[in-house]
């Protein structure tokens, strides 16, 4: 019932839906101008016919542009449409679910992606340079698992990474399910019966302490600006584990330096958290300006970075981190400045738990990636079972056991000896 709202609304030439115009040069002939899709260098255009049916107003697509149709076409289907009404033939309309994959695409990405997702342009290059050629001209209903399968072995054909063929098939999910949801679409979603890619695409490389410092003295070095205000990003993303957006988007009411912390908002996760200053790093943000509503870290042309500045891959060429690198997974990105400072949370003997916490991952997975990095911590909890049987529990015995002092201990643990059966 909503797609044919919208477009009864369209037809009668209002601005809202999918703007129908009307051909003037030809009685009952529509053309809609894509926002996304592009012929020859000027937006695609898909052209529509009406007429009664009955005493109802039907509604047919006859084409794109780039498909080869033109208004003369359209104007010329139209009048076979109306001759089978005359004699008494139905013409055969499309049923409800009969969108393609290009047409529930362009549904997606105007009533979805442009609002609810961060980068819609990245969305539209997925769909535009992994979906659209093999997938696009068919109906909803006819994609089948084969079909996808056809198409990872395509994409994998042309040396895309098993990360990339999963985020074509995510796309082509979260279409159906839209399609699915806005009552578009009845029937089987083809990605629910496939074998998706399966990889380990983390990042694994982390600086040591004098990495970590010849790096960042690079960077000082090669900062322009007189407050060197990339390199103050970089000891945030070592110091506080903060994901690059997440520092680019700070604004001053974030941080509080008198209290310590810094608050992030609009993470990956979706969840704001907070995270804490040490007394180094107070240092380092003292001397910059954090005015309300304002952002810490503008770009050079006042709005929010988008990527990561060139003179960091610059530092990390001129220090030869990556050298003989070739594994992405080993190689000395922005994000290593993240990964390093979980890296040195597990070797202290930091609990998974509040690494989790500090870091806001929301996959307990992507935390546990930090355990081989603490064995001892491990041993030292297994030992904990010995020291009970023995001597009895002890309130803060993982924390002696590792060398730390219980500052915060359980008044009501047990504290009875055991008593062996």
């Amino acid at each position: 019932m909503q797609w044919q709202n919208r477009y009864k609304t369209a037809a009668r030439g209002q601005k809202r839906g999918k703007r129908m115009e009307r051909v003037k040069k030809y009685t009952g002939v529509y053309a809609y101008t894509s926002t996304t899709k592009r012929h020859q260098g000027r937006p695609d255009v898909c052209f529509y016919v009406t007429i009664k049916n009955q005493g109802k107003k039907e509604r047919h697509k006859i084409g794109w542009r780039s498909e080869g149709v033109d208004a003369a076409y359209a104007s010329q289907k139209r009048t076979e449409l109306l001759n089978q009404v005359r004699l008494g033939e139905q013409p055969r309309v499309r049923p409800k679910e009969g969108l393609t994959l290009q047409e529930a695409w362009i549904l997606y990405y105007e009533n979805h992606c442009r609002t609810n997702t961060k980068t819609p342009q990245k969305m539209f290059s997925r769909w535009k340079c992994l979906v659209k050629d093999e997938l696009g001209g068919k109906m909803l209903s006819e994609i089948s698992p084969l079909d996808l399968e056809t198409l990872k072995a395509t994409l994998q054909e042309q040396g895309k990474s098993p990360k990339t063929i999963e985020t074509a098939l995510a796309l082509i999910r979260s279409i159906y399910r839209k399609a699915e949801l806005w009552d578009l679409y009845r029937g089987k979603i083809p990605t629910d019966r496939i074998q998706w890619p399966r990889y380990d695409n983390q990042r694994q490389r982390w600086l040591t302490p004098q990495e970590a410092r010849a790096l960042l003295q690079e960077v000082q070095g090669r900062c322009r600006d007189p407050q060197r205000l990339f390199w103050r990003m970089c000891m945030i993303a070592l110091y506080t584990g903060l994901r690059f957006s997440e520092i680019a988007n700070l604004r001053g009411e974030q941080l509080n330096l008198a209290a310590g912390t810094i608050r992030a908002q609009n993470t990956k996760s979706g969840r704001d958290r907070t995270v804490f200053i040490t007394g180094e790093l107070e240092q380092v943000l003292t001397n910059i300006p954090m005015q309300p509503g304002h952002l810490v870290f503008p770009a050079r042309n006042g709005g929010v970075h988008k990527e990561v500045p060139g003179l960091f891959p610059r530092a990390v060429k001129a220090l030869g981190l990556n050298d003989g690198v070739d594994d992405r997974k080993h190689k000395v990105v922005f994000h290593t400045l993240r990964h390093t400072f979980g890296s040195w949370l597990a070797i202290s003997g930091v609990p998974l738990f509040w690494i989790a916490r500090l870091m806001g991952h929301s996959n307990q997975e992507t935390t546990e990636r930090y355990s081989h990095l603490c064995p001892d911590m491990q041993r030292h909890a297994v030992d904990c079972i010995d020291t009970a049987f023995h001597h009895g529990i002890t309130p803060g015995l993982w924390f002696s056991l590792g060398g730390r002092q219980n500052t915060n201990p359980d008044p009501d643990g047990d504290t009875e000896p055991a008593s062996p059966a």
